[in-house]
């Protein structure tokens, strides 16, 4: 007969907080022209599992690939960009071969680069709808394993693209019904009430809305797990009216559920004439002179 022991030995973890600091580093990427006020991205371009940073010119693209050694080498490929991303780029692999590729929204429209590894060039695709896109974002809408986008309108209805399967991207607001009215600003995607299914957050900003109008207030649909959304912002308590400009989703209360931070802004005599900053947390309120942010707490949101 054989007898096994255990001994438990009491282990104790004094764990503190670490002090971070940060060391300026501009130098490690080129300086070039062109790229000031349009958006920039840090993301995988070359599959290589290292993020490079991606700046968009009319003449073409500049990205500084980063190197193992943490040093970053320059390369530029010439392409004429009609869709100037001056408010929104994003990136994600929609075609599967594992090179991502740009959605660059502009003040005129939308567009999507590709890449050709092989050719070792870019191309644009510019998209038929007239938008203002001020955000563009990806994501798998319809869970069919694809990834689609969803592109914000300052001047009309946000726009659904779906991946027809082969990385083209289809017009379709019948993947998520959203609110026609403009002032569509931020858009994020999470599962915000940890049903495994993605919802939507939409920042609203309208420069000549008054408090109240419903063009400024920030909607959450609520995914209902078959391919369809309802608006609950007001029941989940989000329904900011605020001039929100976008809007950060994390688990900041490390308690399981994601909550939001939404950056705000009020119109005075002129567009950010007057601030201020409020910070929200269960029932505690803060207020300082700067930009305003909202902290909107999850308390493990059901509908």
């Amino acid at each position: 007969m054989f007898v096994i022991s255990f001994i438990i030995i009491p282990i104790s973890f004094n764990l503190q907080a670490q002090t971070v600091q940060f060391t300026e580093k501009t130098g490690l990427i080129k300086y070039v022209l062109g790229t000031m006020g349009q958006a920039k991205c840090g993301v995988d371009m070359n599959g290589d599992g290292l993020d490079n940073i991606t700046r968009i010119a009319e003449d073409g693209i500049h990205i500084d690939f980063q190197q193992v050694n943490g040093q970053f080498k320059h390369k530029f490929y010439p392409e004429h960009i009609d869709v100037l991303p001056e408010w929104s780029i994003c990136a994600g692999d929609i075609d599967d071969d594992g090179i991502n590729e740009l959605i660059l929204g502009g003040i005129f429209g939308v567009s999507v680069l590709r890449f050709d590894p092989e050719n070792q060039l870019f191309t644009e695709e510019i998209l038929p709808q007239k938008i203002f896109s001020q955000r563009s974002t990806m994501a798998d809408i319809n869970n069919d394993g694809q990834l689609d986008a969803f592109v914000c309108n300052d001047i009309g209805k946000s726009v659904a693209y779906r991946n027809d399967g082969t990385g083209n991207l289809i017009a379709d607001n019948n993947l998520i019904e959203t609110s026609p009215l403009e002032g569509n600003y931020s858009a994020i995607w999470s599962d915000f009430n940890n049903d495994e299914h993605i919802d939507l957050y939409i920042s609203k900003c309208k420069a000549d809305a008054k408090a109240g109008d419903p063009v400024r207030t920030n909607l959450l649909y609520i995914n209902n797990g078959d391919n369809t959304f309802d608006e609950k912002g007001r029941i989940a308590g989000v329904d900011d009216n605020a001039q929100s400009w976008t809007s950060v989703v994390e688990d900041f209360d490390n308690d399981g559920d994601m909550d939001i931070f939404v950056v705000n802004h009020d119109q005075k005599k002129n567009f950010i004439a007057m601030m201020d900053m409020q910070f929200y947390r269960s029932d505690r309120k803060f207020r300082n002179q700067s930009i305003r942010f909202r902290w909107f707490r999850s308390d493990r949101w059901r509908f």
